[in-house]
């Protein structure tokens, strides 16, 4: 019979419960890895779809990695948009409006007035001016001003004053709408179809499109061009933005409200008590008013340069004083390193829009 070495059995036994014990540990540490993976997943997936900031407001705004449109929420994507000199030429616009508004002058029985004379007038009121007015207010007194100026006493008008000053402003302003429509930028309509139909919720984006402005122009009343691609409108005018408009950041803070208020979001992205999109873009041709101001307020700005930018002159409607130009001037010099791209017109914004997205995408 063989024997039987029992120091030998004894430590092939221990040999083996060692093993067992090893094994145990790293499948325990193989649950434990998994679990906590799964949670810095679910912590992610949460997160990283968010725009970051670090610093100042002026601060670029950034997209995690992480972040995977065909598997995470959807991406919220804001489209702002300048409106005159963006979408339509807005000497055309206000040349029109101005020639409706005389025709309604006249049409009350004001047939010497001119718009030459009114102008006289605006400028008049704008220098004896001590604070800030609306243009709507400001265009208001000029058109009563002109009108007392002309009135017969002999006569008896079957409008009060105010009426008729209303009468004027109203023939004014849906002129300025009906002209927009008319002279909208030829490319304008194809590249909004062309961005809600790319950034669609299908696509993985939650997109909004609204306008930001100073003056009184409105994408909801040109009912037969931009109104179905515009979410909202804020305008200069609009309460809680006068007299901050364009190129006040309060502006840029109250659509961002607005926004916020469209899409019932809560806080939890908040930054200046202002909350956030994943990623907002605005498009202007303004460097001073569009470009440098929506990039301190946050936004990828995108500049529309037209052709003739650097020479355009002063229109002989506005009463902007050489005060007002020069500290303009230099607010658009300065806004020029503020751009996330350049456009020649909105036939090249989808694109850009891309670029800015992958950009966004790639920075950590």
């Amino acid at each position: 019979m063989r024997p039987v070495v029992v120091g030998s059995f004894k430590e092939e036994k221990e040999s083996s419960l060692e093993i067992i014990f090893k094994m145990t540990q790293l499948v325990l540490f193989i649950l434990f890895f998994v679990v906590y993976a799964s949670q810095v997943d679910a912590f992610v997936t949460r997160v990283a779809p968010r725009i970051e900031f670090s610093g100042t407001p002026q601060t670029t705004m950034k997209l995690s990695k992480t972040y995977n449109r065909e598997t995470d929420h959807p991406l919220s994507l804001l489209i702002t948009f300048d409106l005159d000199d963006t979408l339509f030429p807005i000497q055309q616009v206000v040349e029109a409006a101005n020639d409706a508004q005389i025709a309604a002058m006249h049409s009350l029985g004001y047939k010497d007035t001119s718009m030459e004379t009114c102008m006289v007038q605006t400028r008049a009121i704008r220098q004896s001016l001590k604070s800030p007015i609306t243009y709507t207010e400001l265009r208001q007194k000029a058109i009563r001003a002109e009108l007392e100026r002309l009135v017969d006493d002999n006569q008896k008008p079957a409008m009060s004053l105010e009426e008729q000053v209303e009468h004027c402003f109203d023939a004014w302003l849906q002129a300025r709408h009906n002209a927009a429509e008319e002279h909208l930028f030829e490319e304008v309509i194809p590249a909004l179809e062309d961005i809600s139909s790319h950034f669609s919720s299908s696509a993985g984006y939650c997109t909004t499109i609204g306008a930001i402005t100073n003056g009184r122009g409105n994408p909801l009343c040109m009912t037969n061009t931009l109104a179905p691609y515009f979410a909202f409108c804020v305008c200069g005018e609009d309460d809680g933005v006068f007299p901050h408009r364009k190129p006040h950041p309060n502006i840029y803070q109250v659509a961002l409200k607005r926004w916020c208020s469209l899409c019932q979001l809560n806080n939890d992205r908040e930054r200046d008590d202002v909350t956030l999109p994943d990623v907002w873009v605005h498009v202007g041709d303004c460097l001073a008013n569009d470009v440098g101001a929506s990039h301190d307020a946050g936004a990828r700005a995108i500049w529309v340069a037209q052709p003739e930018d650097e020479d355009r002159k002063q229109p002989n409607w506005s009463t902007a004083t050489e005060e007002d130009r020069e500290k303009r001037a230099l607010l658009m010099e300065a806004a020029r390193s503020k751009m996330s791209g350049e456009v020649k017109d909105l036939s090249e914004l989808k694109r850009m829009i891309e670029t800015i997205l992958e950009r966004s995408l790639a920075m950590s």
